[in-house]
């Protein structure tokens, strides 16, 4: 399978969502319309397929996740491998903050083996691609 993209119904709006065969690679946050959200998805929807439906479980755990379950995403299966290695490192330390708590940039950087780098720590929080899925504001 190539790269595959479907556009979900939340109660906060629609949630774009693209795929490869290894994982995950880029969701939305709910947006007003499923156009803005092709929008999000960049360039790379171009080169995918629409599988409606491909994603079921997916969307039910969100669903469950903005109805206020204690929903965390850290066992989905997700493709970065063209991030860099920072910003990889980066998002899986995020991904492992328990639901409900929250850290700090400087926390983050201190995990990285970069105390200094609160800065860049917040940076790679605002080039998360997979919101919700790699929770950027615990």
């Amino acid at each position: 399978m190539g790269l595959c993209y479907d556009v979900l119904f939340t109660p906060f709006g629609w949630m774009g969502v693209l795929s490869s065969s290894k994982g995950l690679m880029r969701t939305t946050l709910p947006q007003f319309s499923p156009e803005h959200c092709l929008v999000k998805l960049l360039s790379e929807v171009d080169r995918a397929t629409f599988k409606p439906g491909y994603f079921h479980e997916l969307h039910s755990r969100i669903l469950d996740y903005f109805g206020g379950g204690s929903i965390m995403f850290d066992d989905e299966p997700i493709d970065i491998s063209d991030a860099s290695t920072f910003l990889r490192s980066a998002w899986d330390i995020c991904r492992s903050i328990p639901f409900g708590e929250t850290r700090t940039y400087k926390w983050l950087a201190s995990n990285l083996g970069m105390p200094k780098a609160s800065r860049a720590a917040g940076q790679s929080m605002a080039r998360n691609r997979l919101p919700i899925i790699i929770p950027c504001h615990r």
